[in-house]
């Protein structure tokens, strides 16, 4: 068998070996022979050569060159992807191994060690070491590039998604739903069983929404609707890196929760698996920004915004939780972390496997137990809704009820916020209709004009006839933002309803 170059990505580990999908879908065994191992969910370059035994052993090469010159090899690759090979080839070429993904440009795609954005830079170099000791690719997206790039399926597949065919065919989907609401963070998953056992691992990771402040980051933990208007007072670089290192939590949890078993956690198997996890990246959060230096008071306002969420999220008609509120209810994790800190009994530094150990041990022994999910169960008892009341009166103003005094003096702080969105979106064309498009989802209740006049001079800046293009062709979506900029321009002063919508891509 003659030495080549491959392309791939791993999707599991079986014994000594490592099962790697390559571009035409295939698994293939190998094994790695120069004790530089790989991580699962990540996507290699490296040189195949045949073992004594006919066996698979795969060397990794720092660059291409280094590939190239190792041996007589070939380029084994299907399809007419240039572009792949360059977002492929630029992964080794960084020589990382958790990474951040941005754009590129032409014909390159970056896989970046280090990102513009401090605050997501913050989450991912404090737990990259720690998922790289647990073999997991922190594949994170950079959502400020992101913000700023074209949509089109064709370029999103190939900036972020999985170099084996049917990783980037199965995530597709999930991050074009991701866009389509704005952002929303998320992680997104594959499962295989190649190897016989359960492995997973993880095709991106979208940390936080660039078009949303702390106030609306507030109102998603919560569960509150547009009626309410939060009360927090952290900033929104802490609402990104809370964000942001929940996000990277969450992609490490089924290795961190699974650690000494034979196969990793399945964390979305059920509501309880998904809590628990969600304790996990709650507590791993909280502990990585208190021991960083973080005020305790913003951890005690997202305790009471978790805990909140099961008042807001309680459905009067039905008499139970809406879908996913009890899943997400993880203030018990983070209050015994708080009580961690206030009594002294976490260390003033400390190291990621440090924290994700002992998150691990808090979120086992805080997380609701599994009785609360049974299917007859409301969620919560009595007592812990008066308390939930009690928690959303701390951190939430009804909006419905207020004065115009009360809703002019929450309109500045608002207003304020998006001055400061506004700013980030400025500079580029494509960012600012965005931000026009999906901050105006956010706006509290009877806030539709503050926006209107905070973004003004967004949709002043550029051309509305280009929107068409810029948001990659749909005549809807592009249509209402068309009429929504003219109504800033007062063309149609009349218009007493705007229409909001989402850039699909088609």
């Amino acid at each position: 068998m003659r030495d080549h170059i491959v392309i791939g990505t791993v999707r599991a580990k079986k014994g000594d070996k490592y099962v790697v999908v390559t571009r035409e879908g295939a698994p293939v065994e190998v094994s790695f022979n120069d004790g530089r191992l790989p991580l699962i969910g990540g996507d290699i370059v490296g040189v195949f050569k045949p073992g004594p035994t006919g066996d698979l052993h795969l060397a990794l090469k720092d660059n291409l060159v280094d590939a190239m010159m190792s041996t007589s090899t070939t380029f084994m690759l299907s399809g007419a992807r240039p572009d792949l090979t360059a977002r492929l080839l630029a992964k080794m070429l960084s020589k990382q191994k958790s990474a951040i993904l941005a754009p590129g440009s032409g014909m390159t795609i970056k896989r970046r060690p280090h990102s513009d954005d401090a605050d997501l830079q913050w989450a991912v170099s404090k737990f990259s070491p720690e998922a790289d000791r647990l073999q997991v690719a922190l594949n994170v997206i950079d959502v400020r590039k992101m913000s700023s790039s074209i949509w089109q399926t064709s370029t999103l597949r190939d900036m972020s998604l999985p170099a084996d065919i049917e990783g980037s065919r199965r995530s597709m989907h999930e991050l074009t739903r991701v866009l389509r609401s704005g952002f929303h963070p998320e992680v997104s998953r594959m499962i295989e069983y190649v190897s016989g056992n359960q492995d997973i691992s993880v095709n991106f990771v979208m940390p936080y929404s660039p078009f949303v402040g702390a106030l609306g980051f507030a109102r998603t933990i919560g569960a509150m609707n547009s009626g309410y208007f939060p009360t927090v007072e952290f900033s929104i670089s802490d609402a990104r890196r809370l964000s942001s290192a929940r996000m990277v939590g969450l992609a490490m949890a089924h290795k961190a929760l699974g650690a000494g078993q034979a196969n990793a956690a399945n964390v979305d198997q059920s509501a309880r698996t998904r809590h628990v996890a969600s304790s996990f990246a709650d507590a791993m959060t909280a502990i990585a920004y208190l021991t960083e230096g973080g005020n305790p008071e913003t951890i005690e306002t997202y305790a009471d915004l978790r805990e909140s969420s099961l008042c807001f999220g309680f459905d009067q008609g039905t008499g139970r939780l809406s879908d996913g509120i009890l899943e997400d209810a993880t203030h018990r994790s983070i209050r015994a972390v708080l009580n961690d800190f206030r009594a002294g009994k976490l260390p003033a530094t400390m190291e990621a496997r440090q924290i994700t150990e002992r998150a691990v041990r808090i979120a086992r022994r805080n997380a609701l137990p599994a009785a609360s999910f049974e299917p007859d169960h409301i969620g919560v008892t009595p007592e812990e809704m008066v308390r939930a009341v009690e928690a959303a009166n701390r951190v939430a103003f009804d909006l419905r009820r207020a004065s115009v005094a009360d809703v002019e003096a929450f309109g500045e702080v608002y207003a304020a916020e998006v001055r400061q969105l506004a700013e980030e979106h400025a500079n580029d064309d494509r960012s600012a209709s965005r931000m026009i498009t999906f901050g105006a989802n956010h706006a509290p209740l009877r806030m539709d004009d503050i926006f209107n006049r905070e973004t003004r001079d967004l949709s002043n800046r550029f051309d509305p006839e280009a929107i068409r293009v810029e948001l990659g062709g749909s005549k809807e979506v592009t249509n209402a933002l068309y009429d929504r900029i003219r109504v800033r321009r007062g063309e149609h002063a009349n218009t007493d309803r705007l229409q909001y919508a989402e850039p699909l891509m088609r």
